[in-house]
């Protein structure tokens, strides 16, 4: 069987830059092809710059050789990530595949903005995303992901699209009530097919309503008017937007202070004590506050305390409503995870006892990645546990080094149940800069 552990060596550049001959290669081999590139596109075209205006710019290629040296000079007191002597903060050395993916990108087309004007590249986002969710468990064909600038903003594009989504509901059931339509929607207690008239529910019962259904509702809603009421699909849609755009319940035109306001509602974010501080930063962008975020003590093995949580949950004001639970798949500090299935389970019961839910988020940004060592290489989920030997461990004892070999066993039974209910949060960041690569915001 082949070792795949030799083909990881290859991943680097290596403590002492042992693979630099290759890098240096394929770093050329890019931009040799990227020159072609130009250079054909359109032969017949003349040269602008001419061998005379080259030599204009000599003493600026000068200064800027100058700058560049200065700022590399710098750059040698940063940390060196790259050594096996550095075993400190998350950050690591970085891959291969990242820094050549990286480079080309830059030199055809950094902006992956809109189909219109990244054609190649956001096919390739909108596939790698496939992967990411299929690798956390979700199923790629009905999951959607992101590719974003850090953890921070995907933390952030979480909660912005929670916070549209529990509206969505409400701004339903508004034109329902308009247009006298006896549309049915599930509630979060409803068994099978049983479905309610949603002119029937209360606003603040429609911003506390499964996710599910939220994010679905205004297509649903479109569904019944062409599929029950026979009518135009072009001129329904065309009519649901318009009145999404004109309602009162559009929190994106309209701010949330001015809607929470006028519900007299207030917002309720719940977070491990332990958690990153972007999540604060989010609530603050988004108009809750940061004071909306409340934490949630640890245990011994610094993970979540979910009874706390429950007892949280259970004690909310008459006013006040569950805008998201936030579970931690790595803290910053420990790497702990918190109980992700424990907290799918009190949403399961809140939804059964109270007929209300929330949204679940999962901040997976040094954590996500591990889900892999739980996975056989179709991303199928494996309940049994995997022991890794490293056998490029060494030590030195009277002087003379010796290898090593240590075993990493991830036996936790609560741990395995954690990476196992990632698929059921509705959304995810995962920002493996820690673990090589970028960050993806995943919503389900």
């Amino acid at each position: 069987m082949k070792d795949k552990r030799k083909d990881q060596l290859s991943w680097f550049l290596g403590p002492k830059a042992e693979h630099s001959g290759k890098w240096s290669e394929m770093l050329n081999l890019i931009f040799n092809d990227y020159v072609h590139w130009r250079r054909n596109y359109f032969p017949e075209d003349p040269v602008f710059l001419g061998n005379v205006k080259k030599r204009q710019g000599e003493q600026w290629f000068d200064d800027f050789e100058a700058n560049l040296n200065t700022i590399l000079y710098k750059l040698k007191n940063h940390s060196p990530f790259y050594s096996p002597r550095y075993i400190a903060h998350m950050n690591s050395e970085v891959a291969l595949p990242g820094v050549m993916g990286y480079f080309a990108a830059m030199l055809y087309n950094p902006n992956n903005v809109s189909e219109e004007a990244a054609p190649i590249t956001v096919p390739l986002e909108i596939e790698v995303g496939k992967m990411i969710a299929k690798m956390l468990g979700y199923n790629p064909e009905t999951s959607w992901t992101h590719i974003c600038s850090g953890g921070t903003v995907a933390n952030i594009e979480a909660l912005w699209a929670a916070r549209a989504a529990q509206f969505n509901p409400i701004i339903a059931m508004e034109y329902c009530k308009e247009k006298q339509y006896k549309f049915k929607i599930n509630t979060p207690n409803s068994k099978n097919d049983e479905k309610t008239l949603i002119t029937d529910f209360s606003h603040r019962d429609l911003i506390s309503l499964n996710p599910d259904t939220s994010i679905s509702i205004l297509r649903e809603l479109a569904r019944f008017m062409i599929n029950d009421l026979e009518m135009v699909p072009e001129k329904v849609i065309t009519d649901i937007n318009k009145h999404y755009e004109a309602s009162d319940f559009n929190v994106n035109n309209n701010g949330f202070y001015k809607i929470a306001n006028a519900m007299n509602i207030e917002p309720v974010i719940f977070a491990t004590s332990t958690a990153h501080y972007s999540l604060k930063k989010a609530a603050n962008l988004l108009g809750y506050g940061s004071n909306a975020v409340k934490s949630i003590q640890v245990n011994n093995k610094f993970r979540m305390n979910t009874d706390k949580l429950r007892e949280e949950i259970n004690s909310l004001k008459s006013n006040q409503y569950v805008a998201a639970v936030i579970g931690i798949a790595g803290t910053t500090e420990t790497g702990a995870v918190d109980p992700i299935h424990d907290i799918m389970k009190i949403r399961n019961d809140y939804e059964k006892s109270e007929n209300k839910s929330f949204w679940v988020h999962v901040d997976a940004a040094w954590g996500g990645y591990i889900r892999t060592i739980f996975c056989n290489k179709n991303s199928e989920y494996i309940t049994t546990p995997k022991v890794h030997k490293s056998s490029n461990f060494f030590i030195r004892e009277n002087g003379e080094k010796i290898e090593k070999h240590f075993d990493v066993k991830w036996n936790d039974p609560e741990l395995h149940k954690a990476f196992n209910a990632f698929s059921q949060a509705d959304s995810i960041t995962i920002d493996p800069h820690k673990l090589q690569g970028c960050c993806i915001l995943l919503i389900f």
